[in-house]
């Protein structure tokens, strides 16, 4: 028997939700997009193309979910007619969103079934390059937005939040129409699931919203104040799980589309659902500790898949992804043991990781340039967990941070080499903070773990408190020393600091735990340890955002 197969993708959709620099237009395209497929959600936008299209129940679903849709169905007409009103109907509610779509006949057969689906994704995956004919917006001479590029238009009263008269016209639809869409609950209830009853649930989000929508008032008005809060911006997505999802479809080939179809999905569901569930537990978990916090700010952006992005007060945002990677292992470890053992398959690997980026910055900083520079640190991230000290077959979870205290459209290397790569004596090289960290306790000799990292924050924070020696200081002392290229008066601060007769025992502790002895304060790197690397930039950021609330740390002059 023969089927109709439609597979379609969104495309960059964390670039489309920056793409305007403005945060308020973030959140917002974030609420939308986050409404369109959405399988939990029954008033979405494809549950209601669905509820229109086939109430026979005809198409069945392979995927949905992430900014994806795979479906087949043995009735071409109404694939062809779902195709034709979701494309449509998805570009009036989202216009200038990339997507990838096509459709294709496969044969039920062993010997060809696997080979139609695997042409289907090749030419899912080159549809991007295909050439599309779209209607011009207006004349044949239209006039420029001076930040997206796009077609400029008349901008009306519910929609300008820039006092410009002019602006883009898609986002001029957007903005209009957004407020009659009630959305913006949705993403908080989905990172919240799970922690208590609806009502509960329902108070939580209503906390939130409210108080992340006054801060953006507060921005939108101009208040200078706001305008220089630090925010963290966080993007974790599991580590090689699309390798995963070839290698199960490879085992299940021999299987019939339904079965295929029905195992997959449910693996989709899996991932999904680890992915929320440790997402919602690790921000209860936060927020718990710090519930007096009236400052507390977290607002949701991307939850599909294994996707999280969201923005978090700066103080929470490293010991939350040490919660959520360490939740999504243990979530993903037990729903994987079940999936195998209900659907009798193997998929290689027992559980799943995720790595990703936080970034420090403004909050006025250009969305667009935050979403570059922190995707290039989950990319730091992940490039660590593939490094040769890792030959297991799951890669650790990883974490790389960093703050930019300015916006720059550089590339995170070019900001690294300039702020954090210095030469010393002997024309020799020291990195004094890349923010690239292990989540979990690691074997590596020289690159340690967010907790031993956290444990020698809090040390130094202890010290702090003592008001006898300011160690940050110290830090920062040896960092300008370093800056100057003298390594030998950066360890010579280091050693007088350690020398004194009341500096705080746990400290010292930590320091030999974190370096593997109390006299060390950097690794030795390269074949014959002719570089360095130290983290004592990474400290002196953390420790400023460890200690904002009582100021127990010196924290002028950060390092970018």
């Amino acid at each position: 028997m023969n089927y109709h197969v439609y597979l379609f993708e969104m495309k960059s959709i964390q670039a489309y939700i920056t793409r305007t620099g403005r945060l308020r237009d973030l959140t917002n395209l974030s609420d939308l997009l986050d409404s369109i497929i959405d399988e939990e959600n029954q008033a979405s936008v494809l549950e209601s193309v669905i509820t229109a299209i086939d109430p026979d129940k005809e198409l069945k679903f392979i995927r949905r979910g992430g900014g994806a849709i795979h479906l087949y169905s043995a009735n071409r007409e109404k694939v062809l007619r779902f195709r034709s009103v979701w494309t449509l109907l998805f570009s009036q509610l989202v216009p200038g969103m990339t997507y990838t779509d096509c459709m294709t006949e496969v044969r039920d057969e062993k010997d060809n079934l696997s080979k139609d689906l695997s042409d289907a994704f090749i030419k899912l995956n080159s549809s991007i390059n295909a050439p599309s004919v779209s209607l011009p917006y207006a004349t044949a001479i239209v006039q420029a937005s001076s930040r997206t590029g796009l077609a400029d238009v008349l901008v009306s009263g519910d929609a300008n939040i820039s006092k410009s008269e002019r602006d883009d016209t898609d986002l001029s639809t957007l903005r209009t129409s957004y407020p009659l869409r009630y959305l913006r609950k949705n993403l908080y209830l989905k990172f919240l699931k799970g922690n208590g009853g609806e009502d509960k649930n329902e108070a939580l989000a209503n906390s939130f919203k409210n108080r992340f929508d006054l801060l953006i008032n507060e921005l939108d008005n101009g208040n200078s104040d706001d305008a220089s809060r630090d925010i963290a911006y966080v993007h974790f997505d599991g580590n090689s799980v699309g390798k995963t999802i070839i290698g199960l479809r490879n085992s299940i080939s021999n299987y019939s589309l339904s079965q295929q179809a029905g195992i997959l999905k449910a693996f989709s569901e899996v991932i999904t659902k680890s992915t929320t569930e440790a997402v919602s537990e690790a921000l209860m978990y936060i927020y718990k500790d710090f519930a007096f916090e009236k400052d507390f700010i977290f607002r949701p952006l991307v939850l599909g898949g294994d996707d999280v992005t969201l923005l978090i007060e700066p103080r929470y945002a490293l010991p939350f992804c040490q919660k959520y990677c360490g939740l999504f292992e243990q979530k993903t470890k037990k729903a994987i043991k079940a999936f195998t053992s209900d659907n009798n398959v193997c998929i290689g690997v027992e559980k799943l990781t995720a790595s990703g980026g936080i970034l420090f910055n403004k909050i006025n900083h250009p969305a667009i340039n935050t979403h570059q520079i922190v995707e290039q640190l989950a990319e730091k991230a992940k490039y660590l967990t593939k490094h040769p000290e890792n030959p297991e077959d799951i890669s650790p979870s990883a974490v790389a941070f960093f703050r930019l205290s300015t916006t720059s459209s550089d590339s995170l290397d070019t900001i690294f080499k300039r702020g954090r790569v210095f030469t010393v004596e002997k024309n020799r090289q020291i990195n004094v903070g890349d923010g690239c960290y292990y989540i979990d306790k690691h074997k590596s000799k020289t690159r340690t773990d967010v907790e031993s990292f956290i444990a020698l924050l809090e040390a130094i924070r202890d010290s702090q408190k003592e008001k006898q020696t300011s160690v940050v200081s110290k830090f920062r002392a040896m960092l300008t020393c370093i800056a100057q290229g003298s390594m030998y008066e950066a360890d010579r601060i280091y050693r007088n600091l350690m020398e004194k007769q009341h500096i705080n025992k746990n400290l010292k502790e930590r320091i030999s735990v974190f370096f593997g002895s109390v006299n060390k304060w950097y690794y030795e790197t390269g074949e014959n340890g002719e570089s360095y690397r130290s983290p004592i930039a990474d400290l002196i950021v953390m420790a400023h955002y460890m200690d904002q609330g009582d100021g127990a740390c010196d924290t002028q002059n950060q390092p970018d």
